[in-house]
């Protein structure tokens, strides 16, 4: 009796269709298929969006790692490059050994150019690219280097160092394989420049100057560059000290003097950055080490340069006189005049 009463009891339950319950299965089943599909789709979009926050190149490798099975190369110029030389195409099987060739290899002639000009004396130009006309910058730039620039100009400015906003590494990067050798001279006015050295440094500098005032750690910034195959070099602005390079000169390839503030324009501190000049050669000859190369920068012009040269400058910065001018050659020429005669 006990027996067939636990069997009635239990037999509705146990008779019931078991469609509903393989039904609710499946529902359950496919909602949390939608669901992972919603969280990867949610995750991939974070992290394309934090790749194009970081900029500077991030989001071209993601296209190009993205894109690898197609067969068609794609390059790296961003629409700013017009008529200048080709580049060249970057590829799936360049992918760690372009940026190996960025990082090292492809920088070192260069690199070994300014290494082997520091204390011989001999006198650059280098036109500053943000006095280009963007619109024509291949142009701008070709005409440039065909009048006799060996180096180039990048001042970067992130809004904050300096107060006003320039350009980033991509700008860099599409004009590298333009101008293979031409001497890519990066200026860093950014705060805390360390986190944005290894996005020149795979852009394709050769140079790259930091502020002091930029950094608490200037040493170790400047060995990241050094470590990097990069030269190094400290950007002086008109209130700044020498003292606060001393115990760096050894290791340092170029020292920027400004005439001006950054950004800010205003008058021009010749006599101080004549001092600074003279002042530089001296604090070099009493720790027995080359000079840097002393570039000056804000404002240089053929009026001016040989006051500066004569003072003991090596590299010479000239923007506006020289993308303003309607040959560029002849602006350089005049520049280049006045080295020989000192």
């Amino acid at each position: 009796s006990l027996r067939w009463k636990t069997i009635s009891m239990h037999q509705p339950l146990l008779s019931r269709p078991q469609t509903p319950f393989r039904s609710s299965s499946s529902a359950s089943s496919r909602w949390k298929i939608i669901a992972v599909g919603v969280a990867c789709s949610i995750v991939g979009l974070l992290g394309t969006t934090r790749l194009h926050r970081r900029g500077d190149g991030a989001a071209a490798d993601l296209s190009l790692a993205l894109r690898a099975s197609e067969p068609r190369m794609m390059t790296r110029s961003n629409g700013l490059i017009g008529s200048v030389p080709k580049f060249r195409s970057l590829t799936r099987s360049e992918g760690p050994e372009r940026l190996a060739i960025r990082c090292g290899a492809s920088l070192r002639p260069n690199v070994e150019k300014v290494k082997a000009g520091k204390g011989t004396g001999k006198v650059v130009v280098s036109p500053s690219v943000a006095k280009a006309n963007f619109l024509y910058l291949g142009e701008e730039l070709s005409s440039a280097v065909r009048g006799g620039a060996e180096w180039l100009h990048f001042s970067i400015q992130d809004g904050r160092m300096v107060p006003k906003i320039s350009f980033g590494a991509p700008v860099v990067a599409a004009c590298r394989d333009a101008f293979p050798d031409t001497v890519f001279d990066v200026k860093l006015g950014v705060i805390e420049p360390e986190h944005r050295i290894s996005d020149f440094i795979k852009a394709g500098a050769d140079i790259i100057s930091v502020h002091p005032e930029a950094t608490l750690q200037l040493p170790a910034v400047i060995n990241k560059i050094k470590d990097a195959g990069c030269s190094p070099g400290v950007v002086i602005n008109p209130g700044t000290s020498l003292s606060t390079i001393e115990h760096i000169i050894e290791d340092i390839d170029v020292v920027v003097i400004m005439l001006v503030n950054p950004g800010w324009g205003g008058p021009k501190y010749m006599k101080e950055a004549v001092a600074k000049i003279k002042g530089l050669k001296m604090m070099c000859a009493a720790k027995g080490v080359p000079t840097p190369w002393i570039e000056v920068d804000g404002g240089v012009s053929a009026k001016n340069a040989n006051e500066l040269l004569e003072a003991g400058a090596t590299a010479l910065v000239a923007g506006g006189s020289v993308f303003t001018a309607d040959n560029k050659a002849v602006a350089i020429d005049a520049l280049k005049g006045a080295t020989q005669m000192v």
